[in-house]
Order: structure tokens, then sequence, then C-alpha cells
């Protein structure tokens, strides 16, 4: 039997500070401050304490009116993160997302008055499949080049036309899936370069007999937002283009990824996504409108639009005995901190998690890939096997 999903908590500490000093308590957190606290005494700790202690809490605190005075704590997942249920321990630096970019080159073989078509199929983005299932979601262009002269004395066409046509047919698509712009790949090798559409006329009369390519750029889909969280969130953006060129166009006509899709990591919206799922496990008030069935404004909104995130992640498991019966309770806790440059607040805190997550490789170590935010998901090594089945 499988588990159903971990009950969960976001923690979100801002103003790039140090954590709380040990042997404070939970209401000298400073209002954006984050603190690791023994749950027997407690009270703060630093990592010599951290230790030896069975079981911690996490706290931050909060200013929920805008007056910069503390108004609430937030504290993690359950009641207590005890250290021998501590399943998985890891580290998601900020990673930006990057479209599928492919380069449609080589139109050497091409005839006047001639139907020339390209197809792309879009694959991996989550909106894709919701609308569409498993069938296939395609765009098909096809365009024809210009008439032959009289009596068709003229059957060679004009490759720099044809990629002309390709482009504003591509751009003319009114739902914006894709953008087409032309590559300069003859006079500089291996190393293709845009050519912006007010300069290809010049460019063609600067090269004669060379031909531009296109490059095709996938568009992640716009998300409508309301309030502060996304109407229709959806975690997977970016597309996996698959271009297909067909007759007679696929003769000569040549495909080559540019750049490999990518999803974010990290963004503001999938914070804000995380934080307003977890509020229903607080008992904060129900979250969706009965009327419109849009989000309301919940009581925690820590999350800053247009802030890149770093993600720490604490599964554990909560175990208590209730009358005969034993329990076990899958729990998470994510600290999602802004990152920064310098990176105080983490740097002060993976040390104190790292000697409470002891039988993980320690996460400090992995910090510097999450400087300017650029790197990409790191994980922890983990040890109790029998706990987690992992083997």
């Amino acid at each position: 039997m499988s588990a159903n999903n971990p009950v969960f908590k976001v923690l979100i500490p801002t103003g790039d500070q140090a954590i709380l000093a040990a042997g404070s308590k939970p209401e000298d957190l400073a209002v954006g401050q984050i603190g690791v606290f023994s749950y027997d005494t407690g009270l703060s700790i630093n990592a010599a304490q951290a230790a030896n202690e069975r079981s911690i809490f996490l706290a931050v605190g909060a200013d929920e009116d805008g007056d910069t005075v503390l108004d609430n704590i937030y504290e993690s997942a359950g009641t207590h993160i005890q250290k021998k249920e501590v399943t998985n321990y890891n580290l998601k630096c900020y990673s930006e997302g990057r479209p599928h970019i492919v380069d449609i080159t080589n139109f050497t073989n091409v005839n006047c008055e001639t139907s020339y078509t390209m197809k792309f199929e879009f694959r991996g983005n989550s909106k894709a499949y919701m609308n569409y299932g498993f069938n296939q979601f395609v765009k098909t262009f096809s365009v024809r080049t210009s008439c032959c002269g009289p009596g068709c004395d003229c059957p060679d066409g004009d490759c720099n036309e044809l990629a002309q046509l390709f482009v504003d047919a591509i751009n003319a698509d009114d739902e914006n899936l894709l953008l087409a712009e032309y590559i300069d790949y003859t006079t500089t090798p291996g190393t293709p370069i845009i050519v912006a559409a007010s300069g290809v006329a010049a460019w063609i009369v600067a090269n004669p007999g060379l031909c531009l390519g296109v490059r095709v750029t996938a568009n992640a889909i716009a998300l409508a937002s309301y309030c502060r969280v996304p109407v229709k969130y959806y975690k997977m953006l970016q597309f996996k283009l698959i271009p297909t060129l067909l007759e007679p166009l696929n003769c000569g006509a040549t495909v080559a990824t540019f750049q490999e899709p990518a999803y974010t990591e990290g963004a503001s919206t999938d914070v804000a996504w995380l934080e307003y799922e977890s509020e229903g496990y607080q008992g904060s008030p129900y979250r969706a409108g009965e009327l419109l069935g849009l989000a309301f404004e919940g009581p925690s909104k820590q999350v800053t639009a247009g802030t890149k995130y770093v993600q720490v992640n604490l599964h554990y498991s909560n175990e208590s005995v209730a009358g005969w019966g034993e329990h076990k309770n899958k729990l998470n806790s994510i600290i999602a901190v802004p990152c920064t440059a310098t990176n105080v607040t983490l740097a002060a805190l993976l040390p104190v998690l790292d000697a409470f997550a002891e039988k993980f490789n320690p996460l400090t170590d992995d910090l510097a890939e999450c400087v300017n935010c650029t790197s990409t998901i790191l994980t922890s090594a983990i040890d109790d096997t029998d706990e987690d089945g992992l083997g």
C-alpha cells in the first residue's frame, strides 16, 4: 500500500538575515527571521547543540499586515521533527527555465510554384496534456513559393524567399506558441547568429548565393493570475518540440537542436502555489470561493513576486502511540529562502540542519552552487535504506 501525499508546510524567511541566536524563544524572532528550536526546551539552538538534539522544530517570524511588526510565527509541519525519522534532506537551487530552440537550415533545393510544409509536435507541457491527453498536439505550417515566369522558364526557386515565408507564417499564428527568426549559419559556420527582420534585405544583397535559415523557439504559455496565485497553475511550462519536414522540404533541409528545454525550479509562482496549497493543512479558511472557484487571499502570503528561491526540503515521519495503535505520519517542511549573492540565511541555517540530520551528507558544501541562482538540483545521499525502502 502506498502512503498519501505528506502534509507539508512552507517557511519563507526574508531579508537575508542570520538565524535566531541560540538560547532565544520563538517570540524573539524578527520579522522574516528563521530559527531552529529544541523541542524539549523550546529554545533556539546552534550547530553544536543540534548534533545532540533528538527532536527540533523550525519557526519563522511573520508580518501579516505590512506594518513591519511581528504578527505571527509560522512553524514547521507537525509538532516536531524527530531525528531518527528524517527520511530525506535536500537542497534545490534556483534553476532558470529554458525554451526548446531548433534551427532549420539548408533550404537549397527550392523550386518556384511549389508547396512546402513543416510540422511541430509539442510535448512535455502539462497544460497541453491537460487539454489533449495523450493525443498528438501539433502545429502545421504550409507555404507556397512564387509563381514561375511565363512558360515556367524559371523552375529554380529562392531559398531566402522560402525562409521568409515560413517566418511570416509561424509568427502570424494567433496562438503564439512558436517564435520564428532568421539565422545566418553560412558566414559563421557552427555559430549561427540572428539576423533581424529589418536587416534581411541587406543581408541577401551582401551575401549573393547564400541562404538564410529559420530558428524556431517554443513559447511557454502565459498564466492567468488572480490575487497572488495562478488560477490555472502548471508546474511544467516548457515544450519539447518534435519538428517534421514534409516532402519535398525534407530533400536537403535539416533540423538541429540549438537549445534543449528545461523547467524552472524555485520561481516565485511555484513557491506561492506551494504556500497556498499548504494552507489547507494548517486550518486556514477555505481556499477557494464557492461562486467562482477562485483563490481567496489567505492569511499567509510571504512570497515576493519575481523573487528566485532556494529550497531546503526536510521529509520526516512523526511516530506516535495512541492506545494500542502505533502511528507514523509522513510530513514535509520546505524552507524557501530568497536567493542572493551572499546567502546569509542559508549559510547560517544549513550548518545547524546538517548537524541535526547527521546521517545525510551535509548540504553546506552545496551552497556555493546556488550563488547567483544559476545551478540545478543537488540531493543529499540517504543512509537509512530500511526506513525509506530506496535500497
